[in-house]
C-alpha cells in the first residue's frame, strides 16, 4: 500500500510566474510593433493628403491656361487674389478638401490641416531629406503650401507634410518634383 500519494493539482509558483513573464514580454514586444504600425500608417496618410493637395494645383494649374473656372473661386486670378487665399479656401466648405482629416489628430480643423507659408531661405527646394523644422502653428500631419510673398504669374509652389522626425521631432518633408508653376 502506498501512503504517500504523488498527484498533482494546480500549477506551481513558479510555473505561473514563468508563465506571466513569458505573456509580459510577448505583449511589450505586440505593443511596440502596433505602435510602429500606427506610426507608419500616419505618415502614409499625411504623406497622401499632402500629394493630393499637389495633384489638385497640377491639374488646376492645367485648368486654369486653358482658360476655364477654377473652383474654389479664391484660386482664379492669381495675382488678384493671394495665394496664401486660395490655400485658405480649399479648406473652406465647398472646397476640394473641406473634409480633410489631420492624421495625428482628427479634431483639428481642416484649415488648420492646409495652411500657407511664405517662401524661407531655410527651407531646401525639392529634397525629401527632413532638415528643417515645422514652422510655428504647424503640427504633426499638417500640409504646407510653400508660396511665395507676392503671387505673380509663374509662381512657383511647394508641398511639404510635417512629419517625427529623429527623435521625434516636427519635421518638414517633401519629394522630388511636388512643385508646380502656375502660368
Amino acid at each position: 500500500m502506498n501512503i504517500f500519494k504523488n498527484e498533482r493539482q494546480g500549477f506551481s509558483l513558479t510555473e505561473l510566474l514563468v508563465v506571466i513573464a513569458i505573456t509580459g514580454v510577448l505583449v511589450a514586444v505586440s505593443v511596440v510593433g502596433y505602435q510602429g504600425y500606427i506610426d507608419s500608417t500616419r505618415k502614409s496618410v499625411t504623406e497622401s493628403n499632402a500629394l493630393s493637395v499637389q495633384q489638385w494645383f497640377r491639374s488646376t494649374s492645367s485648368v486654369r491656361q486653358a482658360a476655364l473656372e477654377v473652383n474654389p473661386s479664391a484660386c482664379r486670378n492669381l495675382p488678384t487674389n493671394t495665394a496664401a487665399g486660395c490655400v485658405a479656401s480649399l479648406t473652406q466648405p465647398g472646397g476640394p478638401f473641406q473634409n480633410f482629416k489631420n492624421s495625428y489628430d482628427n479634431s483639428r480643423a481642416p484649415t488648420s490641416t492646409v495652411q500657407a507659408q511664405a517662401l524661407t531661405t531655410g527651407w531646401t527646394q525639392a529634397s525629401d531629406s527632413g532638415t528643417t523644422a515645422c514652422p510655428s502653428g504647424v503640427e504633426l500631419g499638417d500640409i504646407v503650401v510653400e508660396v511665395p510673398i507676392a503671387a505673380s504669374v509663374n509662381t512657383t509652389y511647394e508641398f511639404w507634410y510635417c512629419d517625427k522626425g529623429s527623435g521625434g521631432s516636427k519635421t518638414l518633408y517633401t519629394k522630388d518634383n511636388w512643385i508646380v508653376t502656375w502660368e
